[in-house]
């Protein structure tokens, strides 16, 4: 047999042949599939066998096909507005129009993505549960005899709970910090201040936790103050001209006290979730699958 040189060696045939596919390939068949195969064959033939097949059957297992469509999904969501529409107008105050118009895409972006966290969790208890229980009850939750449609719906709610709040109570727990920082802090301290010298009480600055406080300035010791017994508020103890001073303060301070309150719970309720949610939840659907396929009871 003949030698026909370097042009007939597998090194050369190789990358001639992988040229030529990649070509024909990629350059021909993918681009007339895509402009022309597609829009004339292939797109009309998976719309019909999705309206066939794919939607009687959402229709014969749900009863309804907009269900499950996103695009139908539109929650209204009216208290994530108007925090929305609140953050909004604060920051416009915080650093002015000019820069608001220059920085607005970044703001906008970031309120806007809180705005769709609390929507999520207002969406979710006001359209989905409050509905579902008033047509169904509660008895689904922890049946004593458990059926398909028991189990389903509570593995969905206690997955599609735990899913959503251990998301969005971090972001409430933020907002309602934030909240407390500026306007609750300040309302107890001056108020505080305004209401403690409208007693004639002597001004005092303590630093500490419960038992563990030194006191700065003031007479006596903060831990004497932790042994006295609280004395109750009289008006009739204060001079007349000073009972508006003492109320106006008083409500000022106790405005403060809720929002602590406030604060508190859902750094609770934060915490609870972090923790504890998701061992809860796995329990809970451990509970509901052993009580559902494997002891029935009662039968």
């Amino acid at each position: 047999m003949a030698y026909c040189g370097p042009l007939c060696s597998h090194r050369t045939v190789a990358p001639f042949v992988r040229t030529v596919v990649h070509t024909c390939v990629w350059r021909t068949v993918v681009p007339f599939v895509h402009t022309v195969l597609w829009p004339l064959l292939f797109a009309p033939l998976f719309t019909r066998v999705y309206g066939v097949l794919w939607s009687p059957l959402f229709t014969c297992v749900c009863g309804r096909t907009d269900v499950f469509d996103p695009v139908s999904f539109r929650p209204v969501c009216s208290a994530s507005d108007s925090i929305y529409r609140l953050l909004q107008h604060s920051a416009e105050i915080a650093i002015g129009p000019d820069q608001m118009h220059e920085y607005s895409p970044l703001i906008a972006g970031g309120l806007l993505r809180v705005r769709l966290e609390l929507c999520v969790v207002e969406s979710f208890i006001t359209e989905s549960i409050i509905p579902f229980v008033k047509t169904n009850g509660i008895s689904w939750i922890l049946p004593l005899h458990e059926t398909v449609e028991t189990y389903v719906a509570g593995s969905l709610f206690a997955v599609t709970t735990c899913f959503i709040l251990v998301g969005s109570t971090k972001l409430l727990a933020v907002l309602v910090t934030s909240a407390d920082l500026f306007l609750g802090l300040p309302a107890r301290l001056l108020g505080g201040f305004v209401f403690d010298r409208a007693q004639n009480k002597p001004i005092t600055v303590d630093v500490g936790v419960g038992p563990f406080k030194t006191r700065l300035i003031g007479e006596g010791s903060a831990k004497d103050d932790l042994a006295k017994e609280p004395t109750k508020f009289d008006f009739k103890s204060i001079p007349p001209a000073v009972v508006p001073v003492a109320a106006a303060s008083g409500l000022i301070k106790g405005f403060g006290a809720v929002s602590k309150g406030v604060k508190e719970f859902f750094e609770g309720t934060d915490l609870f979730v972090g923790r504890y949610l998701v061992l809860i939840t796995t329990v809970y659907l451990a509970f509901k699958f052993v009580h559902f396929k494997i002891f029935p009871f009662p039968f």
